[in-house]
This record gives structure tokens, sequence and C-alpha cells, in this order.
């Protein structure tokens, strides 16, 4: 069973990680962007051996330039895990509320760029997930991105943007 875990705070979470189950974790309160809380990460972490803690910690207003968005956001992954042992696989949803996105941006113009916690590791754009890309140690990488069509019976969801992403490590994603 998916333990659904939360908070209200809408750029950081915390929770524990019970060995064993699925677990999905998310920023804000519904795990979706809305127009009240524009940037909303959410991970499922699939069944471990061992018992960890997670968290996810979003910084908006970076400045800069993000292909297709009106400022970059990062959104940081922590989940401890034992030396040499990483996740089969941590499925990362990266949203944005339709007003963070260029006029007219395409779901091809959106990029991740990625950040191991390595400090000595360099900053990579994700690739799409293929046979021979990821997921990886330190190589994560992209399997869909979609803008939702802005038909009203789609609500919150209107124009906004999703990147998935399929990771085994901890890291930043800037988009």
């Amino acid at each position: 069973a998916v333990t659904q875990l939360g908070t209200f705070n809408p750029t950081e979470v915390k929770s524990s990680v019970p060995p064993n189950q699925q677990n999905k974790l998310f920023t804000g309160s519904i795990g979706a962007a809305t127009s009240t809380d524009k940037v909303v990460t959410s991970i499922v972490i699939s069944s471990s051996p061992f018992f960890t803690e997670a968290a996810i910690l979003e910084n908006e207003g970076l400045g800069g330039v993000c292909a297709g968005t009106l400022g970059c956001v990062s959104s940081r992954l922590t989940i401890p895990h034992p030396e040499g042992q990483y996740f089969s696989a941590l499925a990362v949803t990266l949203s944005r509320d339709a007003s963070t996105l260029a006029n007219g941006a395409k779901a091809s113009d959106l990029k991740v760029v990625y950040q191991p916690d390595d400090p000595l590791a360099a900053p990579k754009t994700l690739e799409k997930c293929t046979l021979a890309v990821g997921p990886a140690p330190g190589v994560p990488c992209i399997t869909y991105v979609k803008i939702y069509g802005s038909q009203k019976s789609l609500g919150e969801l209107a124009g906004d943007a999703e990147i998935g992403i399929s990771a085994v490590e901890n890291g930043s994603f800037r988009f």
C-alpha cells in the first residue's frame, strides 16, 4: 500500500520512510501546482529494506533563465541510504503552475539540470530515459514532460506543466 505523506508547508517537507512499503511525499497541500502554490515536487519512494528519512526543499526565485519558464526554481531531494546502496527507483514529479511558464512554452522547451550531491560533480542537463540512459547513480533521466491543455474542465491543472524523472539517488533539480 502507498503511504500518503505531506505537509501544508509549500516549499519543504520532511518525513520518515518506513521499510518494505512504497511511500509518497510531496510539497504543498495537494501534491500538484495551483494558483497559490505555483511549484510542487512529489516523489514516490519504492519499497526498500531499510528505514530512513526523506526531505524535499524547494527554492524559488533563483534568478537566471530556465528554458520555457519565467524564472528558475530548484528542488533538492535528501533521502539518506546506506553507503553503496541505492533505491531501485525514485519517481520524481516536478510541477509548475501555468503562470510560471513562458508565453507559448511547449513541453519540448522545458529542461531540467541535475546537480548530484557530490560537490565535485558537474551539473548536467537531463535526457529522456532510454535503455542506454539511466536511471543510474549520478544519471537520473526524464520519463515524461507534459503541459496540460487549457480546458476549463481541467480546473487547477489547466496549462500547468509536469516533468517526470526517474532517479536512484539524491540531488537537486533546477527547472
